[in-house]
């Protein structure tokens, strides 16, 4: 390794550990957080959505519809870390609250997807859109 990109190792080494004492996201909200790196990257890759999505046919409507997708700017807002709103042993209501939804003014204040544990992995079945009045609160 070279001498100069040691600080830049040793600084991002602290960053991923600091970030883990922040609280690690559990695997539903996981799931979600994953599927919005997807959407915001513009992945045009269907299998990476299969991952984590119940349905097939809307891995690969997510997957068509970046690869039309042009320009600089995210195709979707930023977004608040993702937190339970309810769960059980096999589900969990995940809300995501938009950050500039403002800039994207089709986009409701909040999303809830739900989850279920299938086959061993949490994936997102549905999603329903919520106003900053409907957003519910964290489970924890």
């Amino acid at each position: 390794m070279h001498v100069r990109l040691l600080p830049t190792v040793a600084f991002l080494t602290l960053a991923v550990a600091l970030s883990g004492c922040a609280g690690q996201l559990e695997a539903p909200e996981q799931a979600v957080q994953d599927l919005l790196v997807l959407q915001a990257e513009g992945s045009s890759d269907a299998s990476a959505y299969a991952k984590v999505l119940a349905d097939s046919a809307v891995a690969t409507a997510l997957a068509s519809a970046a690869k039309e997708e042009t320009g600089d700017e995210s195709p979707i807002p930023q977004w608040s870390e993702p937190y339970i709103s309810t769960r059980t042993t096999s589900t969990a209501e995940i809300v995501v609250v938009w950050r500039n939804a403002e800039d994207f003014p089709k986009w409701s204040a909040a999303t809830i997807f739900s989850t279920e544990l299938i086959d061993g992995r949490w994936v997102a079945v549905d999603a329903m859109e919520v106003e900053n009045d409907s957003i519910p609160r964290p489970a924890k």
